[in-house]
């Protein structure tokens, strides 16, 4: 099951253009778009554990969310946070570098 924020949906349902990528991308199939979506948070029981999606402020795109699995004490950061490369803002779909700095800040403890 997918499961993303309600902007992620409408990007992918509609396609788009990155320009600083020279890329255009198509409606995503049905089968790949998100079931089930979300505006602020979502949370769900899985595997004895509280996975929370929540939403945050536009840095990568303005369909990011990051997810907490509580009694793992693990964050999922999405596109949000990389190790190995420099963030990467697609500021067409809202990504910013003070966005990405607010949703750092966001996640933290």
């Amino acid at each position: 099951m997918i499961i993303a924020h309600d902007n992620v949906y409408k990007r992918m349902s509609v396609g788009g253009a990155i320009t600083a990528l020279k890329q255009n991308y198509a409606p995503a199939p049905r089968a790949a778009l998100p079931v089930v979506t979300f505006n602020q948070t979502a949370t769900f029981r899985l595997n004895g554990d509280d996975v929370t999606s929540t939403h945050l402020p536009p840095a990568h795109t303005d369909g990011d969310a990051f997810v907490r699995f509580a009694k793992a004490n693990v964050v999922h950061t999405g596109d949000v946070f990389a190790a190995y490369r420099y963030p990467f803002m697609d500021v067409e779909s809202g990504g910013s570098v003070k966005g990405v700095l607010r949703a750092i800040d966001a996640m933290l403890p």
